[in-house]
């Protein structure tokens, strides 16, 4: 029995390293909105927040570029601006993630009285 003992315990250690867990990439997230519309002022802005909740920014002026840092979004992952102004105008949005444009488009305001702007845009799959 003496033997069994000694040879279980000189069983040598794994020797191989133990995979360390993966940080999750973090990524700078960039909203830019801007207009060639003089005097444009904006009355209201909500952009998607990565958590799942939207941030509103108060007293946003224009151009504005809002940046967040989140974990890098996965395929799908649906990204919006919305927004409305005091008079119709066009207005250039910009979708950026680690300074690297994602998308761009151009919306325009038709009745500032009545319309919400929403760019959207949904990272390919």
């Amino acid at each position: 029995m003496g033997s069994v003992l000694f040879a279980s315990s000189c069983e040598k250690p794994d020797d191989k390293p133990k995979p360390t867990p993966k940080k999750p990439k973090v990524v700078e997230i960039a909203y830019k909105v801007s207009s060639d519309t003089k005097d444009l002022k904006l009355t209201s802005l909500i952009v998607a927040n990565t958590k799942g909740k939207d941030s509103v920014l108060n007293n946003p002026k224009l151009p504005l570029e809002a940046k967040m840092k989140a974990v890098q979004p996965k395929k799908g992952a649906e990204f919006y601006v919305k927004l409305k102004a005091d008079k119709p105008a066009k207005l250039n949005f910009e979708l950026m993630i680690d300074g690297k444009s994602v998308n761009k488009q151009t919306l325009e305001i038709k009745d500032a009285a009545k319309d919400e702007i929403k760019y959207n845009h949904k990272l390919a799959k």
